[in-house]
């Protein structure tokens, strides 16, 4: 323990856990609590982000972890706190484990180890599984698919299982395992380890913006206003985009507003979107961020 003396910088940009407690004027000294300072994964990512991932699981046991996936151990003889498993009265055929990460990454391969303490064939305990498959969520079609030239799954306990595959850009994945049983039941299935490895250039700097849209009625018309407000701690240049027209401004300065209400030239306009883009400066480099602002129809006739 380390008196308070300021700001307490995380020593990396891993995902930290800060723990922290007080005494009052008494003496008397709290219990502890702690916060999670989340990873920063701006910059590029190479290697093994499993650790820096967010773990979930179709079930865990009440006496494994979740966590123990990606604590980054590999111990040769594991205690149960150290090994995500299901064992339990209700065994499914399938199981899963899935990682997120805050943006979205890309990623080259994977690789776990499975653990067992029964035989396979016996649908009890927790077994080496029949087989296991990687998906990757796709954001544009809200769905889960396996992913692009996979390598041979493998399913051993004793080493690490790797799979290569085409690139992926995704901000989850997630692998499914098939249970081993004996025609009848199903026994558990439990890793001590899951990698997952990228190889992402980073996500590119964005100027802060708070943009919105609106159609609305003016002496019988319609008409869609457009707003950007400059976030930055320094000036912009803010350009409007809509199907009716357009608006550049020079210089906004941080916490003013660009807006602009354009004229449809109609009694009614359908629903759309406004494009909004941002120019200007982060540490030095010239960055330009585009944003999009949808808007309800309007039918101002009657």
């Amino acid at each position: 323990w380390t008196a308070y003396t300021g700001p307490v910088a995380a020593p990396d940009a891993n995902r930290q856990t800060v723990a922290f407690r007080a005494f009052d004027v008494a003496g008397n000294l709290e219990t502890a609590r702690t916060l999670t300072i989340p990873a920063d994964l701006s910059g590029p990512l190479t290697g093994n982000i499993g650790p820096v991932a967010t773990p979930t699981a179709s079930y865990t046991a009440s006496w494994n972890s979740v966590t123990a996936l990606n604590d980054g151990a590999d111990p040769s003889n594991p205690s149960q706190a150290q090994i995500w498993g299901t064992w339990s009265g209700n065994r499914p055929a399938t199981q899963w484990v899935q990682y997120d990460w805050s943006r979205p990454v890309r990623l080259t391969g994977t690789e776990l180890k499975f653990w067992r303490d029964s035989n396979r064939g016996t649908g009890d305990g927790v077994a080496e599984p029949d087989g296991w498959v990687l998906q990757y969520w796709d954001e544009a079609e809200s769905a889960w698919h396996d992913v692009p030239g996979a390598s041979a799954y493998g399913t051993s306990t004793t080493a690490f299982n790797t799979v290569t595959f085409e690139p992926v850009v995704t901000p989850r994945v997630r692998a499914t395992v098939r249970a081993n049983g004996n025609g009848t039941t199903y026994s558990a299935v439990a890793i001590t380890e899951w990698r997952v490895f990228a190889d992402d250039p980073g996500a590119a700097p964005e100027l802060p913006v708070t943009v919105s849209a609106q159609a609305r009625c003016v002496a019988g018309k319609a008409y869609v206003a457009v707003q950007a407000r400059n976030d930055h701690d320094a000036p912009v240049d803010i350009a409007l985009e809509t199907a009716y027209g357009e608006r550049s401004f020079v210089d906004v300065v941080a916490g003013a507003n660009a807006y602009q209400s354009f004229a449809t030239r109609s009694t009614s306009v359908a629903a759309g979107s406004a494009t909004i883009r941002v120019s200007g400066s982060i540490d030095g480099d010239d960055v330009t961020t585009a944003r999009t602002a949808e808007y309800p129809g309007v039918d101002c006739a009657g």
